[in-house]
């Protein structure tokens, strides 16, 4: 996978205007007020593919509904987005996932798209249960066999398998065991899912109280997968022969989307979620740094801008940035998370006038599954003032200086990693 930029930075950051919006929207009483939360990389469910049996998927399961539970409890939520990796098939060779599942007589599609459908059939049992029925989950590189999956040759290749992968995925997250979508309910005249696109089952829009979350698949084959890809002039690509770019009739679906809430005045805010971030530079912890093709001058960001979407969530890089492009005159948000293990999560309460980002951070002696929480990051978007929207922010969610130097050591002093913590970078 490629690297979007070699900077390592630590947190030089914007300016944030003070506003009466960060006080008040700490105490939010509103009668309609409410939240979801977010949980990007995840990776851990990969266990689920291999028993179909609930009851018999041991530690990572017992951990994960006791956590889950505790967090539905002391931080609400009435749904979670989940913008990709909630599993980690990319280490792993289609062999050893044909090996694991254990299956005799089953093709390696059929072994691929078997596992992905246990696990991701578990993965909702085990959100059903802790009490969050919405699951808005995105593919990520890892759910369709990525690190070095995406390539021609070499000896990794999963590119024959990808459909098995991404079917297992939409059946798994977004189909009823009947068949039926799961997320259909109807938003104007639009169609809720790019039907007729590679995207159809992993693509969709879905209304909630008084925001609309749009879903995108954003890993495209290029070229039917006769090449890698690679435009070094542009910086392009460079995962082999899929890229990560929102185009075709894949983009005219998501503005229309985008187009339709905007003419519903009872849609006050816009959500999108795809696995990897647009605006650069982000802040990296032990990850490939895989990013979407055009940055900010993609059509897909152009088109949120156009059309006031509030936040893109994105994941993949392990860490934590919240951003926004240099235009004075966008309000548009990059809030980029990683949550391995439940080691933190988002957690977003809103009115019509005001959304209220906290990011909740992991804290214990244990390496995983410690449970306890501290907030360590505030964002807010103040639309209630008739002379435009305010945004302040503080924390790991401060908005950074995308233009500014963003390296700053004098390399004089060495400070033991244990002395300065690094969210979701586990201690060895």
């Amino acid at each position: 996978m490629r690297l979007s930029n070699s900077l390592l930075f630590l947190s030089l950051y914007l300016p944030i205007r003070t506003s009466k919006a960060a006080d008040r929207a700490d105490n939010v009483t509103h009668d309609e007020s409410w939240s979801f939360l977010v949980m990007a990389d995840i990776h851990t469910f990969t266990p689920f593919s291999f028993n179909p049996d609930t009851t018999k998927l041991g530690t990572v399961w017992k951990e994960s509904i006791k956590i889950l539970k505790s967090v539905k409890k002391e931080y609400g939520g009435e749904l979670v987005m989940m913008p990709g990796d909630s599993n980690s098939y990319g280490p792993l060779t289609n062999q050893q996932i044909v090996e694991r599942l254990g299956i005799s007589g089953y093709t390696t599609e059929q072994s691929i798209y078997e596992a992905g459908l246990n696990c991701y059939k578990a993965v909702r049992q085990l959100f059903r249960k802790a009490g969050y029925g919405t699951l808005l989950a995105t593919v990520g590189d890892h759910e369709l066999g990525g690190n070095e999956g995406f390539v021609i040759s070499g000896g990794r290749s999963k590119l024959p398998t990808v459909p098995a992968y991404r079917k297992a995925f939409g059946r798994g997250y977004n189909k009823y065991a009947g068949g039926g979508y799961r997320y259909n309910e109807p938003i104007g005249k639009i169609k809720l899912r790019p039907l007729g696109t590679t995207y159809e089952d992993t693509s969709f829009a879905y209304r909630h109280n008084n925001a609309l979350f749009v879903t995108v698949d954003a890993f495209k084959l290029m070229d039917d997968g006769n090449s890698n890809y690679i435009d070094r002039t542009k910086g392009f690509g460079g995962e082999g022969a899929i890229t990560c770019d929102v185009s075709g009739d894949h983009l005219d679906w998501f503005e229309s989307v985008l187009v339709e809430a905007r003419n519903d005045t009872s849609i006050k805010h816009i959500f999108v979620q795809a696995h990897l971030p647009i605006i650069q530079p982000v802040r990296k912890v032990s990850c490939s740094g895989q990013f979407m093709d055009g940055a900010d001058q993609s059509q897909f960001w152009v088109i949120m801008d156009k059309y006031d979407v509030d936040i893109y969530f994105a994941g993949e890089v392990h860490s934590n940035t919240a951003s926004k492009s240099n235009d004075p005159a966008s309000n548009l948000v990059q809030i980029v998370s990683g949550h391995k293990d439940f080691s933190n999560f988002l957690v977003i309460n809103m009115t019509d006038d005001v959304i209220d980002v906290k990011l909740f951070n992991e804290v214990g002696n244990k390496k995983v599954w410690n449970g306890q929480y501290v907030a360590n990051g505030h964002l807010t978007i103040d639309k209630s003032s008739s002379a435009g929207i305010d945004i302040s922010s503080s924390g790991e969610l401060r908005l950074i200086d995308t233009v500014s130097a963003l390296i700053k050591f004098d390399f004089q002093e060495i400070l033991p990693l244990g002395s300065r913590q690094v969210s979701t970078l586990q201690a060895h």
